[in-house]
């Protein structure tokens, strides 16, 4: 006999309710006619509702997860459900559980990041952005985008050009450290006590991850001993060799100049500035996938220190 009811669907809308609640924010599922909105989250500030909205559309089952690339689970959908995603009023998220795992991932849906075949669309789900805690500040500047701060970045990039690494250049790129608004993500294989007391100072209002090769400047080891700085979660390796900066989720600035005064005042270095979505996005998906250690192996600096 055919099967007339299968709980799927529900598991897959309680599951993403628990884990944002878990996150602390509000889960309001639609109980009305639904024409291609789930839910809708909204961000909370220490307890306090923020007014800001996620729309959130769930799929729910292991059919979900049959087709993946190596950055994640590819999705196809029809255009008419996209185009009304995309003109809605509120950023609207994908997010596809997986019951036989009971864990969620999800991705934000706007032009850049699908694919158009006819009737027919795709997007790839990110297999770093798993729904749980660690999730919530990217999530909170989808909701609550800062655009006074996103073009202070901007203006700060266009005076970063090819032939930036330079003494203005390297001045350029502290002020965008400074003009962070919530996190700033690093890889940098040499760095010098300069970036480091930079970064420092930025960790008491902002998220900072670095990651470093194994030979870490002694000045910036009794910086990290001194306990004023533990807001930097640091990391390093005995082999890395991507040179990047991304600073709200938003600019990213790589290339072949280390972080430090001496390599960008050489001259013979190049930078280069992303501040578009659909560019940023795959360099912000390799530092999660590098910081993740699923490409190689990291070691927490701070636990270095300690056994030393």
């Amino acid at each position: 006999m055919k099967k007339q009811y299968t709980p799927t669907e529900r598991l897959g809308v309680n599951a993403v309710e628990r884990m944002f609640l878990h996150i602390g924010w509000i889960f309001r599922e639609q109980h009305t006619t639904d024409v291609g909105i789930d839910a809708q989250v909204e961000i909370c500030e220490d307890g306090v509702a923020t007014g800001k909205v996620l729309a959130i559309q769930i799929k729910s089952g292991a059919s979900y997860f049959r087709q993946e690339n190596a950055s994640g689970y590819v999705y196809h959908g029809d255009v008419r459900h996209l185009d009304y995603w995309l003109q809605h009023s509120l950023p609207v998220l994908l997010v596809l559980y997986d019951p036989t795992e009971d864990r969620a991932w999800w991705c934000s849906l706007h032009e850049e990041n699908v694919t158009r075949e006819a009737n027919r669309w795709s997007t790839c789900v990110p297999k770093v952005q798993e729904l749980t805690q660690v999730s919530r500040d990217a999530l909170r500047r989808i909701a609550m985008p800062r655009p006074l701060n996103q073009s202070r970045l901007r203006d700060i990039a266009a005076r970063l050009s090819d032939r930036a690494a330079a003494i203005s250049g390297y001045s350029s790129l502290l002020d965008a450290l400074h003009a962070a608004d919530s996190s700033i993500d690093v890889i940098a294989p040499v760095t010098d006590e300069m970036l480091f007391l930079a970064l420092a100072f930025c960790s008491h209002r902002v998220r900072v991850r670095l990651i470093t090769g194994p030979t870490v400047p002694e000045a910036a080891v009794r910086e990290l001993l001194s306990g004023d700085h533990e807001g930097i979660d640091w990391k390093c390796a005995m082999s890395v060799h991507e040179k990047l900066i991304v600073i709200d989720d938003f600019l990213v600035v790589l290339g072949s100049a280390n972080m430090t005064l001496a390599s960008w005042r050489s001259g013979w270095e190049y930078v280069q500035c992303v501040c578009e979505p659909n560019l940023s996005r795959p360099v912000i998906e390799s530092f999660e996938e590098v910081w993740l250690g699923q490409r190689i192996s990291l070691v927490n600096v701070a636990d270095l220190v300690r056994h030393d």
